[in-house]
C-alpha cells in the first residue's frame, strides 16, 4: 500500500519548494518524462524547450516560458512560476463571450485558473481539465462537438497533446493509446536536419542528415539524458563545431556510426561504460582534433572500425605528440578492431587490454605505408592466443 504519509509530504515539496528544470533531465524519471531539448545559441547546453513529466498523481508542465505543477488526482493548481495562487476562487461561473462560451471551475482575476469544464455557445462540454486563461494545460479531457464522447484523454502542454494519452473516435473507440509530443504521435526513430534540430528523451534511433548540426550552437553532445537511444548514424561532414562529444550513461546503445569529416574539433572520443554497445564504425577524417579514443569496460562490444586520416591533426600526416593517448580495455566480446591508414599517425600512445576474444587487428594498408601510432608505445595485454 502506498505510503500516504510520504506522499503528502512529497505533495507539499512540491508547492513550496524551487523546482529544477534539470530534474527533467535524471534517466530515473525518463519512463514518465517526455521532453524536448534543442542546442542553445552559444552552444553550452541543451535547455528544455517544452515537455512534461509526472511522478505518483503530481504533474509538471514547462511550455518554455513557465512551469506549472498540478495534482491530477485531487484536480489542484499547485504551482504557476510567478503567480500566487492564494486568490484562485473555485466553483466559479465565468462568461467567456457574448455568444455563450463560459468556464465553470477555478478562476482567478477574471480568468479560468485551474479544473473546470469548458462549454461552447451551445451549451456543450468542448473540454475538462486544467486550463489558465485560454490554455489547456498539464491533463485533461477533450470532447467532440457533441459534448458527449471524448475525442482526448491525456496530458497536454501549452495547449498541445504532450505525453500520454489516448485518441477516440466518435464512436468512443480507440485510435490510438500511447505517447504523445507536439500534438502528434511521439516518433522513437528521428533524423535530425535543417530546420528541425530539436530532439526528446525518448528517441530509440537518431539518424543525422549529411551536412547538418554544424552551427555555432553545437558545440557540446552530452547525450546522457536519451537513456532509451539504441542507435545513432551520424551522416557525413557533420557536428564539426562539437568540442565536447560524451555518451556515457546512453546505457542501451548499441551501435555507433559517423560519417567522414565528422566531430573534426571534438577533443576526445569516450565510449567507456556504454554497456549495451555492440559497434563502433567511423568514417574517414573524422576526430582530427581529438586527443584521447577510449573505450573501456563495454562488454558486449564485438567491432570497431575506423576510417583513414582520423584522430590525426594533419591528413596523410606522422608526428609525435604526448598528449595523444588510445586505449580500449576490459572489452571481452570483442573480435575485430580495424583503423585505416595515418589514423592515429601522431598518437603516443596505444594500450589494449583484456581484450581476449579478439581474432583481428588491422593497422592500415597493406600495399602502402600507413604511419599508424609510429612512434606510440604499444601495449598488448591479456590476449588468447589460438591455433587451428
Amino acid at each position: 500500500m502506498r505510503d500516504q504519509s510520504s506522499l503528502a509530504i512529497r505533495r507539499l515539496v512540491w508547492k513550496t519548494t524551487p523546482f529544477l528544470l534539470e530534474d527533467f533531465t535524471n534517466p530515473k524519471n525518463a519512463e514518465n518524462s517526455f521532453i524536448a531539448f534543442t542546442p542553445t545559441e552559444n552552444g553550452t547546453g541543451f535547455p528544455i524547450i517544452q515537455g512534461v513529466w509526472r511522478v505518483d498523481d503530481i504533474l509538471v508542465s514547462y511550455d518554455g516560458k513557465r512551469m506549472i505543477v498540478v495534482d491530477v488526482a485531487k484536480k489542484e493548481l499547485l504551482r504557476v512560476d510567478g503567480v500566487g495562487l492564494r486568490g484562485v476562487k473555485h466553483d466559479q461561473i465565468l462568461d467567456l463571450n457574448v455568444d455563450g462560451k463560459r468556464w465553470e471551475g477555478d478562476v482567478l482575476n477574471g480568468n479560468p485558473y485551474g479544473w473546470g469544464r469548458l462549454y461552447n455557445g451551445d451549451g456543450r462540454l468542448v473540454y475538462e481539465g486544467f486550463r489558465i486563461g485560454t490554455v489547456n494545460v498539464c491533463y485533461g479531457f477533450g470532447y467532440y462537438g457533441n459534448g458527449g464522447v471524448i475525442e482526448y484523454k491525456g496530458e497536454l502542454c501549452g495547449g498541445k497533446r504532450w505525453g500520454r494519452g489516448t485518441y477516440y473516435d466518435r464512436n468512443g473507440g480507440v485510435q490510438y493509446d500511447g505517447e504523445w509530443m507536439d500534438d502528434d504521435h511521439m516518433e522513437e526513430s528521428v533524423e535530425l536536419k535543417e530546420g528541425r534540430e530539436w530532439i526528446h528523451n525518448h528517441i530509440n534511433a537518431l539518424k543525422v542528415r549529411d551536412g547538418c548540426c554544424n552551427g555555432e550552437q553545437w558545440k557540446e553532445l552530452k547525450w546522457n539524458w536519451m537513456p532509451f537511444l539504441k542507435s545513432l548514424k551520424v551522416g557525413k561532414e557533420c557536428f564539426t563545431n562539437v568540442e565536447a562529444f560524451d555518451l556515457s550513461g546512453v546505457s542501451d546503445l548499441v551501435s555507433v556510426v559517423i560519417g567522414e569529416n565528422s566531430f573534426t574539433n571534438a577533443k576526445a572520443f569516450d565510449l567507456s561504460g556504454v554497456s549495451d554497445l555492440k559497434s563502433v564504425v567511423i568514417g574517414d577524417e573524422c576526430f582530427t582534433n581529438a586527443d584521447s579514443f577510449r573505450i573501456t569496460g563495454v562488454g558486449k562490444l564485438e567491432s570497431v572500425a575506423i576510417g583513414k586520416n582520423s584522430f590525426t591533426k594533419e591528413k596523410d600526416w606522422k608526428g609525435n605528440e604526448p598528449t595523444r593517448h588510445f586505449c580500449v580495455k576490459d572489452c571481452p566480446s570483442l573480435k575485430e578492431l580495424k583503423m585505416g591508414h595515418h589514423s592515429f599517425s601522431d598518437y603516443s600512445e596505444c594500450k589494449i587490454e583484456n581484450v581476449d576474444a579478439l581474432e583481428a587487428i588491422a593497422f592500415g594498408d597493406v600495399n602502402e605505408a600507413s604511419y599508424n601510432f609510429p612512434y606510440a608505445s604499444l601495449g598488448l595485454r591479456s590476449l588468447l592466443v589460438r591455433s587451428e
